[in-house]
């Protein structure tokens, strides 16, 4: 899998689960790689320096991005839920997104 070039200390956390998920016979999983760009650019902006995420970040996160869709909010906030699942498996303090 090709690895994404990203700016924020989630680089290798996302690369790997991008990997895992390829593994476990996901396709076209370079479909997807604009969600972990954007969710890269928000951890930026945020200025988080380690792997976590609070309710708070999330519920910004979670805040519709200017010009988007409702479909286009509704993937970005899918697909990364799925990612911060697999970092709080992984044991990382992050927030779980509910399904509400």
């Amino acid at each position: 899998m090709k690895k994404l070039e990203l700016g924020s200390v989630y680089v290798d956390p996302i690369n790997a689960y991008l990997s895992y998920r390829e593994k476990c016979g996901v396709r076209n999983i370079h479909n997807k790689f604009q969600y972990y760009r954007k969710l890269d650019q928000f951890i930026l902006k945020e200025g988080i320096k380690n792997i976590s995420f609070t309710q708070d970040q999330a519920s910004r996160w979670r805040m519709p991005f200017q010009k988007e869709s409702e479909t286009g909010r509704y993937k970005r906030i899918n697909y990364t839920k799925k990612f911060f699942e697999y970092l709080f498996i992984r044991g990382d303090d992050v927030f779980q997104f509910s399904d509400h």
